[in-house]
């Protein structure tokens, strides 16, 4: 936002000291940022959300085919167990088992 404070300019410091103050609270950063680093910042939190989504997949897919491997509960019970859907268990049984 770096093109904001640049172009809205104030005639007084008070305002000028809101307006950053504004922008902070809005962006939680202290300086403002340009469209570009809102950009990269923006693609970042999303790789991040999406590092966490495939991340817990990949755990759900590890705990199931263990629990598929290693016990003798039904899908029903291990898809309680896992907190994932019966078709999700069946699916990963078919390749495991």
């Amino acid at each position: 936002m770096r093109f904001l404070k640049y172009y809205a300019r104030f005639h007084k410091k008070e305002t000028n000291d809101t307006f950053d103050s504004i922008l902070h609270t809005i962006t939680n950063k202290n300086e403002p940022m340009g469209i570009e680093e809102f950009m990269l910042d923006r693609a970042k939190k999303e790789g991040i959300e999406e590092g966490r989504k495939e991340a817990h997949k990949q755990n759900m897919h590890s705990f199931v085919t263990s629990l598929l491997l290693n016990t003798d509960h039904t899908v029903a019970k291990i898809a309680s167990l896992a907190n994932v859907s019966e078709y999700f268990v069946r699916k990963l049984k078919k390749i495991v088992v």
